[in-house]
């Protein structure tokens, strides 16, 4: 007999203003506290949120949980301007997206970095749309968006696998068998095995998406009219529903 455990939220999110959000199951909306910027997931599961401080040249990546007290402990420190940070599962390498001053403001280098003794080294660079990678839990892969908007899965010997193509931003199941991609109109599920779409939906000015845990609702943010809404859309019954309203943006949106 299995363990199951009972988690009495239903998603997390991020404002703009780097405070952190939850929404309960039971409808409250509960602050959190003020997270690092450019806030991204880690696999490890018992400080699974990684942000960064800037502090002159020097990019500092830290990490935390997501409950109310643990404040963010600093894991690791660059040179220059990173984004998205993002540790493996046993916290021995870290990817995030570097600012490159030399390509468009859309653009960075995906950079890996390994833990040599108390230093981080790089040890590869992509080119890289400015959105968050994710780390593959069964290997050391990343998923990230290329350049020519393509997701694609790499290694860390730089071998690229096409997940899908034409793509602004995306999501990885649970699981990791799917990825919710999305398009300035369309929000398009794709198996990561097969690379077929499996199914779409109408989503227009798309911020953040995530999958739920049991994969059959996702959950993104809009922004029309001055307001942001937070939505959730059944895959089964196409049927769409406003969750919340915020006064400010929402760039991410998680659940663990």
């Amino acid at each position: 007999m299995s363990n199951i455990i009972l988690t009495p939220y239903l998603l997390f999110f991020i404002d703009q203003m780097d405070v952190l959000f939850t929404l309960m199951k039971d409808g409250r909306l509960l602050r959190v506290k003020k997270v690092d910027s450019f806030a991204n997931l880690s696999v490890d599961f018992r400080h699974p949120l990684a942000g960064v401080q800037f502090d002159g040249e020097k990019t500092h990546i830290r990490s935390s949980s997501v409950d109310f007290e643990t404040e963010f402990y600093e894991t690791a420190t660059i040179f220059g301007y990173g984004y998205y940070p993002s540790f493996n599962k046993n916290n021995s390498l870290f990817v995030l997206v570097r600012a490159d001053l030399l390509t468009p403001n859309s653009f960075g280098l995906l950079t890996v970095y390994q833990k040599h003794r108390k230093n981080w080294k790089p040890i590869l660079e992509l080119k890289s749309l400015m959105r968050r990678p994710n780390w593959e839990r069964s290997s050391d892969s990343i998923f990230f968006i290329n350049t020519s908007k393509q997701l694609v899965k790499s290694d860390l010997s730089g071998k690229l696998e096409i997940i899908a193509e034409n793509i602004t931003d995306f999501t990885l199941s649970s699981s990791q068998t799917e990825v919710a991609c999305w398009n300035p109109e369309t929000l398009r599920i794709v198996s990561v095995q097969n690379k077929k779409e499996i199914a779409s939906f109408p989503v227009p000015n798309l911020n953040s998406l995530a999958y739920s845990k049991e994969k059959d609702v996702f959950y993104f943010s809009t922004y029309q009219e001055g307001r942001n809404s937070i939505c959730c859309i059944d895959r089964n019954s196409q049927k769409t529903l406003v969750l919340l309203q915020t006064t400010e943006i929402v760039p991410f949106i998680f659940t663990i």
